[in-house]
């Protein structure tokens, strides 16, 4: 009986092993003048992976191995000053880059001549011609460190400029057939993903009890993937500013005004594409008060809006509040706490958004809101003491 449900043709039995070796060389030089340090160090490596694999499936009974040479370099400059001003003020300044190349190699399973159908609506093809993807990481930072004391009077400015390139990239394409409603995917080797960004970021401590921080970012990215078994390019811009208030009057209380905004638009020569501008904004209140009674209490309140979406579920606007109280016991070692989330229930369990590709996603939230009580003992155990022999001296 048991037989009679058993699906040979998506059955399969897989025997695995990897052996790796990874040769490297830590190169670094140090220089020292003064209050300023310069660093550049280079790390070069490689990885020789050996790789077995046994697969039977049906009629397909196969044994094959690959010998992997996958190499690595990180490189990274720096130059570092540290100071005191006239007036008395600490300076740090410090600017360098970073460079990080890596390769990956497919799995072995994805280079199998497989058909896999298990779902029927839903077929899964391997590809033997898959090649490694290899990833080029550029970043250039400028810091800037201004104050008296560490939590007042103190201004932190930093900027950065980050490349990245992806030769090689494993994309998913697939086919649909209207006819039978069937989609195909098979992993295929496609060029030309790389992305850009900007980022810059100003705090300023005013005094030891209010502050603020701007920061912005602004991404650009070029995505190639496939779909129908076309090339598909899509461009992406975002542009994501933000402002932070806070008031800190001591160790155990403060509260924070954070607003956010993120603009993306979504651009391709693809036919059928419709050009997207999307904007996200949230204005989020954080607490953190010491109530009577030794009480914690710790909050956020905010407000979450999204427009520009094609489907109107996705435009949404939702209040959103969670809060904690918790109380310690026997010298903070017992920790009692109660926390709710969304206790306004305005959080949808299926949220949507855009991918790189301008396509939507759907993601499911299980329990999106919930009371949950905790209970935590911290308890400190000292090593033994190693008793010392007793020398005797005749």
């Amino acid at each position: 009986l048991l037989m009679q449900g058993f699906d040979r043709q998506n059955s399969y039995v897989e025997d695995q092993s990897k052996l790796s070796s990874r040769y490297f060389v830590n190169l670094r030089y140090k220089h020292n003048r003064g209050s300023i340090r310069n660093e550049l160090s280079l790390f070069p490596a490689v990885t020789i992976w050996n790789e077995r694999e046994k697969y039977h499936r049906d009629a397909l009974d196969t044994c094959f191995s690959r010998r992997l040479v996958m190499p690595e370099l990180q490189a990274m400059f720096d130059n570092n000053m540290k100071r005191k001003n006239d007036d008395g003020l600490n300076i740090d300044r410090k600017y360098g880059c970073y460079y990080d190349f890596r390769g990956k190699a497919p799995d072995m399973q994805m280079l199998l001549p497989v058909r896999d159908a298990y779902n029927p609506q839903s077929i899964t093809l391997g590809n033997p011609y898959l090649r490694s993807s290899y990833n080029h990481l550029l970043t250039t930072y400028f810091d800037y460190n201004r104050y008296r004391n560490w939590g007042s009077d103190g201004i932190y400015e930093n900027l950065s400029v980050t490349f990245n390139v992806q030769q090689n990239a494993i994309a998913t394409g697939y086919t649909y057939n209207s006819a039978t409603g069937v989609y195909t995917y098979q992993p295929t080797n496609v060029n030309g993903n790389w992305d850009a960004n900007l980022h810059w970021r100003h705090r300023h401590a005013l005094n030891k009890i209010f502050g603020y921080e701007v920061k912005n970012d602004y991404t650009y990215r070029h995505s190639v993937d496939l779909i129908g078994g076309e090339r598909s390019t899509v461009n992406s811009q975002a542009v994501e500013p933000s402002l932070q208030l806070i008031c800190k009057p001591n160790s155990k209380n403060q509260i924070t005004l954070t607003c956010k905004w993120n603009w993306t638009r979504y651009d391709s020569e693809r036919p059928g594409f419709t050009t997207r501008s999307t904007l996200n904004h949230q204005y989020v209140l954080n607490g953190q008060l010491q109530l009577p009674g030794d009480i914690q209490f710790v909050t956020d309140f905010g407000l979450y809006m999204r427009s520009g979406y094609d489907t109107p579920s996705m435009n949404t606007s939702d209040w959103v509040w969670n809060a904690s109280l918790s109380r310690s016991f026997m010298k903070n070692n017992l920790l009692l706490k109660v926390t709710g989330y969304d206790i306004l229930q305005q959080i949808n369990s299926i949220t949507q958004d855009y991918n790189s590709q301008g396509r939507t996603e759907t993601w499911v939230r299980s329990i999106p809101s919930y009371v949950m009580a905790t209970l935590t003992y911290k308890f400190h155990v000292a090593p033994k003491k190693k008793q010392m022999p007793i020398m005797c001296r005749k």
